[in-house]
C-alpha cells in the first residue's frame, strides 16, 4: 500500500486512537517512498562499496569507504553508524550530503 491510501484509510477511521495508529503507518511508509528514488543513485555513487537491502528488518546496509558500514532505516529516517556505534537523525539528509 502507498502512503495515500494508508492517508485516506486513518481518515475513514471512527477512533482517535486508530486514526492516529494509521496515520503514523502512513508517515512511516511516505518516508520509504521518499528514499526509494535515491537508491538507484546511491548504488552508482563512487563512494559506496555496496548495498544490501533487507525488507524485513526495513533497512538497507551501505559498506562505504569513509564511514564503514552504515545501516538506514528509511521508515524512521534514522541511520546507524556502526564505526562510531552512533546513531544519527535526519538520515536521509545525512545520506546526500555525504554519500552522494
Amino acid at each position: 500500500m502507498n502512503s495515500e491510501e494508508l492517508k485516506q484509510e486513518a481518515h475513514n477511521k471512527e477512533n482517535d486512537m486508530a486514526f492516529l495508529g494509521a496515520m503514523k503507518k502512513a508517515i512511516r511508509q511516505e518516508r520509504a517512498e521518499k528514499f526509494e528514488p535515491w537508491l538507484e543513485e546511491l548504488k552508482t555513487s563512487k563512494k559506496i562499496i555496496s548495498i544490501i537491502s533487507n525488507e524485513e528488518q526495513g533497512k538497507h546496509t551501505i559498506n562505504t569507504e569513509k564511514f564503514g558500514i552504515v545501516d538506514y532505516f528509511p521508515k524512521a529516517n534514522k541511520l546507524l553508524i556502526r564505526k562510531e556505534n552512533s546513531w544519527k537523525t535526519q538520515g536521509l539528509r545525512w545520506i546526500k550530503a555525504r554519500l552522494l
